[in-house]
This record gives structure tokens, sequence and C-alpha cells, in this order.
């Protein structure tokens, strides 16, 4: 699978800093084929959003952060969120509503 210009310099970007980081090396581009399950290889942007977890861990997030975040996540069918503790109850109950 060859992946577009922009992807493979970013996945040698992250190699360098992975590297100057002393962590262990990854396959290369050219080794990686991504699939997602029970789907076909990724070949757009959105095919990336089952693989995605949405985050938000910041200390001073507030409600209204986390439900937009909920809501993103169910606008681009992100695989999940993930959130504070705090967070948790309000993150159940919005992502299981509909999108705000």
């Amino acid at each position: 699978m060859n992946l577009p210009a922009d992807l493979q310099q970013l996945v040698l970007k992250l190699t360098r800093e992975m590297d100057a980081l002393g962590l262990e090396p990854f396959e290369t581009s050219s080794q990686i084929q991504l699939e997602t399950p029970g789907a076909g290889a990724i070949e757009k942007p959105a095919d990336l959003a089952p693989w995605i977890e949405h985050t938000m861990l910041k200390p001073q997030a507030t409600r209204q952060d986390i439900v937009k975040l909920c809501n993103e996540a169910k606008q681009f069918g992100f695989h999940s969120v993930c959130v504070n503790p705090f967070g948790c109850s309000l993150s159940v109950n919005t992502v299981s509503s509909r999108v705000e």
C-alpha cells in the first residue's frame, strides 16, 4: 500500500522523534498495511476515523469541552473518547444521545 506523500512525511517525522526519545522503532510506511477490522484498506482520511480515540485529558476541561469532544467523536465516527474520570458520566450520556 502506497501512502500519500504527506502521510509518508508524517510517519518519517514520528519515526525520527521516537528515535530521538530512544523509543522502539516501528515498521516503515512501506511495510504498514492498515486495515479497519471488517473493512478495506485505508484510502482516505475518513477511513482513519474508526482508529481514532478522541482525547480531552486537560484538568481544566469544562463540561462544554467534554460535550464538544463527544459530539465530534460521533460526528466523525471516531472509535472512542478518552476523558478524565470526572467527565465519564457526562461522556456516556453525551455519546448515548444525539449530536448537539
